[in-house]
């Protein structure tokens, strides 16, 4: 059976894929409902991409053989894309609880000390795009990957590099400023 589902997939057999996808889409759909609390429309959405990610990794020969059914291929798959999501919802809820904390830390204190308001005012006064990239980073808590999207980056790893650049700068011009007084 394995061979013969790499086999059609690899040839573009259009019939048996979709015989993969419909003789196991319902029970996709109703296990990720049921097992990780997933509304119809987004476990379809879900199914769909995994079938994506099948075909796309057979045809580019990641996977050469399947050693388990194809059930448990599609599952294996469907539950790996279901934690990948939840991580990701995960790891932006974290930083938005720890950005209310760290708003709630600054109610308490009435006067932000001189050192503060002295970056900040360095900050403000910074030329794009650093003045961006720090403020997203730093203060609004996002990841480098979503500053990425929010800017247009081609990947985090350029805005890595560039925060990187925009950090050195700033700590230039504070001491700089710091010299000056």
């Amino acid at each position: 059976m394995s061979n013969c589902v790499i086999t059609s997939i690899l040839n573009n057999d259009n019939k048996a894929i979709e015989s993969y996808y419909h003789s196991h889409r319902s029970h996709f759909i109703s296990w990720a409902q049921l097992n990780y609390n997933i509304s119809l429309t987004d476990s379809q959405d879900l199914f769909q991409e995994v079938m994506i990610v099948l075909v796309t990794k057979i045809q580019n020969k990641t996977i050469t053989t399947i050693t388990a059914s194809l059930k448990t291929l599609i599952f294996g798959i469907g539950k790996q894309l279901i934690r990948n999501r939840l991580k990701l919802i995960y790891n932006k809820g974290v930083r938005e609880e720890k950005y209310y904390q760290k708003k709630t830390n600054e109610l308490i204190i009435n006067e932000p000390d001189d050192r503060c308001v002295l970056i900040m005012s360095i900050l403000d006064d910074m030329k794009e795009p650093c003045r961006s990239i720090l403020k997203l980073f730093y203060i609004d808590n996002l990841s480098l990957k979503e500053i990425a999207v929010t800017l247009n980056y081609k990947s985090a790893e350029s805005v890595k590099v560039q925060k990187h650049r925009c950090l050195k700068q700033l700590k230039e011009n504070v001491f700089r400023k710091l010299r000056d007084i």
